[in-house]
């Protein structure tokens, strides 16, 4: 048997302050997102590969080919850094790089998109 959402769920808050996480409703959840170590989520390496491959078969529509890959390379160096000497901007830069270097190919940015989400950059 499933279970079946209230029928009448409220939540009233009054007075004082409320900071952090907080989730209402049936089944939801509230996710908090800690600034800091750029490569907590282990699908950042996932991703990264996932756009090298995508450059790689993108390479005959990339006119700066080279320059796009030098980019990857720099974000993918930056993140094999210990944590506290990485670079945010320099890997925010490099993929604004790429961005506009590969903004032909779709499948491209949209990689770029998840890695920049996947960084909260």
């Amino acid at each position: 048997m499933t279970q079946q959402p209230p029928q009448h769920s409220e939540i009233h808050i009054t007075g004082g302050q409320f900071s952090g996480p907080f989730a209402a409703g049936y089944q939801a959840q509230a996710i908090q997102h800690v600034a800091g170590d750029v490569n907590v989520n282990p699908m950042v390496q996932t991703e990264l590969a996932r756009l090298a491959a995508l450059i790689a078969e993108h390479r005959p529509r990339l006119p700066e080919a080279a320059r796009v890959e030098r980019d990857h390379a720099e974000v993918a160096g930056e993140l094999a850094l210990p944590p506290a000497e990485r670079d945010r901007d320099r890997i925010d830069a490099a993929l604004d790089r790429i961005v506009k270097r590969s903004a032909a190919v779709a499948a491209i940015v949209a990689s770029v998109e998840k890695v920049r989400q996947l960084l909260h950059i």
